[in-house]
């Protein structure tokens, strides 16, 4: 991996003044004086206080106050961040009161679940609870991961992800752990039950779309069809509606529905484009019948049952439309890309190899996806460049390329290829954040600022811009402000292993100890090849005086260097204390530390060169080593010298020495 130049902007010009300023106006965690504010609503969902009757229209950036009620509708998902941090999401057809949000006289914040599915994550740094009431039971929560599931008749299933969690009513009470579930029905005490899967019973907390161009192209379109195809990729429903209008009676009626579906899942209608799709597909389904409706209904259909979380059922609609399009590699492509977003990636893996061979777009995202997931950089870059050169007009293949690159800090291809997407889809989800990540990580705050304004413009939801500019702030200094930034992408994409990254970090600088390491076990479960968040908990452990569980930390770390994206931003001292060796060091045990600093070694990376310095033997040596050092990482001056920062930040610190002399005469 080539090193890469970090430019730092000069202090003294304007556009850096600009570039400082932008934190103070960026997001805070919820608005002054509210207890919770939506930040994203798909499909529809309305709101009321607690004194009205009437419901109306929810919308997103709507700040809520004690005593509101919020409710989604048919195929609708909103998402709520609370004052004290909370995460939550509630499902289609879930109705939710904020009773009360914890404030220092009263600790305790309670949510009442009236009907629905809600997921929720918590973490809190005043140590208070989160009491989840339902019409059978109340749980009880202190920090974790969990999932609630409420019947119409009251009947409620508690899911527990991570941590711990109390569930009691008037007749019982029950202790359910990490990958656990309860039931409480009303009058009766709650009872544990075993689950196979847990987690499947989240996959619908999600931030997917469904994007129905490419799905379009699996197959040839009636000429007269390409005005709508055009507006559907310039995303203008307006005109895809004329122009199918003035098409239709000259297209078979089947093209015509699907071009309807199409619109309505542009213009984000979910719910009508479900029934849409559920009308056409009826009508084919049985494996003889002859495939009046387009293949590119079954490739909608399946995208919808995996924002859902219906994983089987998406797997089960494109295994019935392969029966009739025998080994279509678009089909194949989407049902891998199914078994991978549902943790199936053995699978994916079988389902690929049936296309071995083909050229397809479709087919080389997925491969690059699945490399991706594997840890494979090689695999990742090859994939996608063939998705370009297969298509090259396709902003799918150029975004991911360069947001693989941006992964490795290979800043001049980055740049390139996201600059070359943006210019032929200037709306794709994703792509500014991405630019403005990579332009972060290269230090320039200015252009990084104006990306990450135009991508959240379009979509305040964007995860991948909220990490991004959560990176930012705390690159600027303000943790608190970049905490705030990352719960909102944490709550729209819990799975976002950069986001739990660089949340860890944001903890960390906060003081919030605990929080830091439980998140960094998060990211690492979530994508266990990469070493940098072995890394850091090594550095925690190690400043918090935990020797055993850094080293242990340290070795983790040291079996994944292979896949290492990039260290660029990895916060180093004098002493280079973030080298992996640096845990064994400070349990004494020198021969032990340098072999492992040696395994490690990377000669692009500050950290190696001045670990290995003191390390050395003869001035010559030792002095190379801290030269290299210096010129790879020359923002290592002026760290602290007690507990690491994890990730490069503006800061002073001094040392003060004191002698104390006594004579006795």
């Amino acid at each position: 991996m080539p090193h890469k130049k970090i430019r730092v902007p000069s202090a003294n010009t304007m556009a850096v003044a600009i570039a400082l300023a932008w934190p103070l106006c960026a997001q805070s965690a919820v608005p002054a004086g509210a207890a919770a504010e939506i930040i994203s609503l798909q499909g529809a969902g309305d709101q009321r206080t607690a004194n009205a009757t009437a419901w109306q229209p929810a919308r997103p950036a709507q700040a809520l106050v004690a005593g509101d009620f919020v409710r989604t509708r048919e195929a609708a998902k909103m998402a709520l961040l609370f004052a004290d941090d909370t995460q939550l999401r509630l499902h289609q057809n879930t109705v939710l009161q904020v009773k009360g949000v914890a404030t220092p006289a009263q600790p305790v914040t309670t949510l009442l679940l009236s009907a629905g599915r809600a997921w929720t994550q918590t973490r809190r740094a005043d140590g208070s609870r989160l009491n989840l009431e339902t019409p059978a039971a109340t749980a009880a929560i202190r920090g974790t991961d969990w999932h609630m599931s409420v019947e119409d008749d009251g009947r409620s299933v508690l899911t527990v992800l991570s941590g711990t969690v109390e569930f009691s009513n008037a007749q019982g009470l029950v202790s359910v752990s990490a990958n656990e579930a309860a039931l409480a029905e009303v009058g009766k005490a709650p009872v544990k039950l075993v689950l196979s899967q847990p987690r499947d019973r989240i996959q619908w907390v999600n931030a997917l779309g469904a994007d129905p161009v490419p799905h379009l192209a699996a197959e040839p379109v009636p000429p007269v069809l390409a005005p709508v195809l055009r507006a559907l990729a310039a995303r203008d429903v307006a005109a895809a509606r004329a122009a199918l209008a003035q098409a239709r009676g000259t297209v078979p009626p089947a093209w015509a529905a699907a071009l309807e579906s199409a619109i309505s899942l542009q213009a984000g209608d979910l719910r009508l484009a479900r029934e849409q799709l559920a009308a056409q597909l009826s009508a084919n389904a049985t494996a003889s019948a002859a495939p009046h409706a387009p293949l590119a209904a079954w490739l909608m259909q399946s995208d919808l049952q995996l924002m859902d979380g219906e994983g089987a059922a998406a797997v089960s609609t494109l295994r019935d439309a392969l029966a009739r399009w025998p080994r279509h590699p678009a089909i194949l492509a989407q049902l891998a890309r199914v078994q991978m977003l549902t943790d199936r990636v053995d699978e994916a893996t079988v389902t690929l190899a049936q296309a071995q061979g083909t050229a397809h777009i479709d087919l080389a995202l997925v491969r690059a996806e699945l490399a991706r997931r594997q840890g494979d950089a090689p695999g990742t870059l090859a994939a996608y460049t063939q998705a370009t050169q297969l298509a090259t007009d396709d902003a799918r293949g150029w975004q991911g390329l360069g947001s693989a690159h941006t992964e490795r800090e290979d800043t001049g291809p980055a740049r390139e290829n996201l600059q070359r997407a943006l210019a032929l889809a200037p709306l794709a989800p994703g792509a500014y954040g991405e630019l403005g990540t990579l332009e972060t990580f290269v230090n320039q705050f200015t252009e990084a600022g104006h990306a990450f304004a135009t991508a959240l413009g379009d979509n305040p939801a964007d995860y991948v811009a909220l990490t991004g500019q959560g990176l930012l702030h705390l690159k600027q200094g303000h943790p608190q402000a970049a905490l705030d930034a990352f719960l909102r992408a944490g709550v729209m994409e819990p799975r976002y292993a950069r986001a739990k990254t660089w949340t860890a970090v944001a903890y960390y600088q906060l003081g919030r100890h605990q929080d830091a390491l439980a998140t960094l076990r998060h990211a690492i479960a979530l994508d266990d090849k990469d070493p940098v968040p072995h890394m850091l908990l090594a550095q925690i452990h190690t400043d918090l005086f935990e020797p055993g569980e850094a080293v242990e930390a340290a070795r983790a770390a040291v079996q994944r260097m292979p896949y290492l994206k990039s260290l660029n931003q990895v916060a180093n001292d004098q002493k280079g204390s973030a080298n992996l060796g640096a845990s064994l060091a400070f349990f004494g045990m020198e021969d032990w530390a340098l072999e492992l600093a040696q395994q490690s070694f990377y000669p692009y990376w500050g950290g190696s060169h001045l670990f290995l310095a003191d390390r050395y033997p003869g001035e010559f040596n030792k002095n190379s080593a801290l030269f290299r050092g210096f010129l790879t990482d020359p923002m290592s001056f002026g760290a602290s010298q007690r507990y690491s920062s994890l990730l490069q930040r503006p800061g002073s610190h001094g040392a003060v020495g004191v002698t104390l002399d006594r004579e006795l005469y």
